[in-house]
């Protein structure tokens, strides 16, 4: 007799499936999923990010970033992955502070274009996540310019090349 399985019956606690988790597992309950294009600004930028948190990571506290290792923003956040960032810089987009690191800040500070949110809203409609549009945008809408324009940061734009991908 397995004895795991004795140990697993003899328990009082017995795991209960929800009627949500129930509901959300038949296939028709399941949002339509359907290719959504990434703009031209989202890249694979985890070499570059890498390249960043080694960077800042080896400065005194006082001249690192508040948020976080890298100060950038994680593409969960938005919806996306890896794969497709926009290299946000998270003080800029998710705080109502200027950027610490000005115009030395290492990500993006121009404002989201039409079709980035267009992108955000389509990823969290195929993915089940309305808080992409109801707080990540919104609260964007609300600090980007908080509490003056930003100073420009760095473009993305060839980022992704010319740094390795590999964990520091």
């Amino acid at each position: 007799m397995n004895r795991h399985k004795h140990a697993r019956d003899a328990s009082p606690i017995r795991r209960r499936t929800s009627a949500t988790a129930q509901f959300n597992r038949q296939p028709g309950n399941q949002p339509s999923r359907q290719h959504v294009p990434a703009p031209p600004t989202a890249s694979d930028l985890r070499g570059y990010t890498n390249h960043v948190t080694k960077k800042y990571g080896a400065l005194e506290p006082e001249q690192r970033f508040s948020n976080g290792p890298n100060g950038k923003v994680k593409p969960v956040q938005y919806g996306s992955n890896n794969a497709f960032d926009l290299g946000l810089c998270f003080t800029t987009f998710c705080t109502q502070r200027a950027c610490e690191m000005g115009l030395e800040c290492p990500w993006r500070h121009h404002p989201l274009t039409k079709d980035e949110k267009e992108w955000m809203k389509a990823l969290g409609r195929n993915f089940g996540k309305p808080h992409i549009e109801t707080e990540f945008l919104s609260n964007v809408e609300s600090r980007w310019s908080f509490p003056e324009v930003p100073l420009p940061g760095k473009s993305m734009f060839g980022k992704s090349q010319g740094f390795s991908r590999e964990a520091y």
